[in-house]
């Protein structure tokens, strides 16, 4: 939050000298003596007037900066005892000094009704000075509630469109739509039946977009058609080996198997002989394992997909998948769920 007005050195130096000349005119109308201002610069009590006022709003601007308004639900009461005990504190120090002066330097004690003058006419003084640092303070903890919302709805959004990306998957697309164009001048059946893998694979994450779990069978379904996908764009033959698993009573995220997959092959480098993807039940997890002899830096593609199924478990339990790096093989650890009736 910006400093507030009353701490800028400006307002400091010139708020003072305009409110000590308009009491010292204030004064100079109710003592009937406005012929002397022909002589403002050169009186002593206009100097007076403002060293009282610099007393007054210095002592203001210290009880404010020692006792700052927060957040709490009695704030309200907080500022109203904030403004009498400050208003109440500085009245008296100027009064003091003000007394000091009559005593010490002109030689003589005020009365009461002058005393009383210069209290009512600095206490409206210090309630402007206060009300003016409370609209600024309150202003900007509005602005800024304000800024703090705009910026958790563009995150939001930015999250949405991300979300959205990863399901489209805009790099499958791109590069199936690309084969789809190869195959269609001459390969025409090829191109239906790769047509139908990509329909099938989009129809898979539409379908289960809304739920939490499905079953581990439907996942095997979806990854062995992605594998399908991506055989004729890598130009590789990619095999995924499962060990016998009861596919029904294993429970998974939608698009967890395949975006291990995904994630797999965007960080393993290929040798000459192609080797298959592993998923192994191991201790209440699944495990996609991959042997390959080199590694690719990791890409925002597919970093953000195992992010956004790393929140998909986040919201179900307490354990997250995890990933190995390995020297000759790259593993991605997926926890499986259960249903509680």
């Amino acid at each position: 939050m910006k400093s507030p007005l009353i701490q800028n050195p400006l307002f400091r130096l010139l708020a003072p000298v305009v409110f000590g000349l308009l009491v010292y005119l204030m004064l100079l109308l109710l003592n009937n003596q406005v012929g002397q201002l022909s002589t403002l610069f050169r009186s002593q009590e206009m100097y007076i007037c403002i060293l009282l006022a610099a007393m007054q709003f210095e002592s203001l601007r210290f009880l404010v900066g020692r006792n700052r308004l927060g957040n709490a639900g009695n704030e309200r009461r907080r500022w109203w005892l904030l403004a009498l005990a400050g208003n109440g504190i500085a009245t008296a120090l100027l009064l003091t000094a003000l007394w000091a002066y009559y005593v010490y330097v002109i030689g003589f004690a005020p009365s009461g009704s002058e005393l009383l003058r210069f209290a009512g006419l600095y206490l409206p003084g210090g309630w402007f000075y206060l009300a003016l640092y409370g609209s600024q303070f309150y202003l900007q903890r509005q602005n800024m509630a304000q800024l703090e919302q705009e910026a958790e709805e563009l995150a939001r959004l930015e999250e949405e469109f991300n979300d959205f990306s990863a399901e489209l998957h805009p790099t499958l697309l791109y590069d199936a739509l690309e084969q789809l164009l190869i195959r269609l001048p001459h390969q025409s059946a090829e191109a239906d039946r790769y047509l139908q893998l990509l329909a099938s694979h989009y129809r898979h994450r539409l379908i289960n977009r809304q739920e939490e779990v499905i079953p581990l069978k439907y996942e095997l379904e979806a990854a062995e058609t992605f594998l399908a996908l991506l055989r004729p764009i890598r130009r590789q033959q990619l095999v995924l080996v499962c060990d016998p698993l009861p596919h029904d009573e294993l429970l998974l995220p939608p698009g967890a198997v395949f975006t291990a997959i995904y994630w797999l092959l965007r960080h393993g480098i290929s040798g000459e002989n192609e080797s298959p993807i592993q998923l192994q039940l191991e201790s209440q997890q699944l495990t996609l394992r991959w042997a390959q002899p080199g590694r690719l830096q990791p890409d925002a593609e597919s970093s953000y997909a195992l992010d956004r199924l790393v929140r998909s478990y986040r919201r179900l339990s307490s354990q997250q998948p995890a990933t190995q790096l390995g020297d000759n093989e790259i593993c991605v650890h997926l926890p499986l769920l259960h249903l509680h009736n």
